[in-house]
């Protein structure tokens, strides 16, 4: 699939809300601790960096997920988004500013994962992981291959 195509269907997972939810929770995960805090600072930044974030997708997983209490399930997924929001704060720090077009990817990526709490919609985060993977292979894969 192509970028056109997939691009409108990132943005459809975006709340509507955006605007409002964005501050506090860009704030919350943040603040969240996780696994490898200070290890992100310490990564030496490359194209490629941005499979991160892909992988924090794919950890919600069901089937692992649901062998977890409620509550342990609720902290490993808000754990899970706070690394998400981490490790692509990281690589835009590291994008150079004249990759316009792929920084509109993973910032619509970006915002469709915090747009929401994925440990209320675990749907959406899989819905996000699928279109994430396409954007993937259609669009950052060949980038990353073409200027290596």
């Amino acid at each position: 699939m192509s970028r056109e195509i997939l691009l409108p269907r990132a943005r459809e997972l975006i709340a509507p809300d955006i605007d409002l939810v964005k501050p506090t929770m860009l704030e919350f995960l943040r603040a969240t601790s996780t696994a490898i805090d200070g290890e992100r600072e310490q990564s030496v930044w490359s194209r490629g960096s941005f499979f991160h974030p892909i992988q924090d997708t794919t950890l919600v997983d069901r089937e692992f997920l649901s062998v977890l209490s409620v509550e342990e399930r609720n902290k490993m997924v808000t754990m899970i988004q706070a690394c998400f929001v981490k490790d692509l704060d990281w690589y835009f720090i590291g994008l150079p500013a004249q990759e316009r077009d792929i920084r509109e990817v993973l910032q619509t990526v970006y915002d469709a994962g915090i747009s929401f709490s994925w440990e209320d919609d675990l749907d959406r985060v899989e819905k996000l992981d699928r279109v994430f993977k396409e954007l993937n292979t259609a669009v950052l894969l060949p980038w990353v291959h073409n200027n290596s």
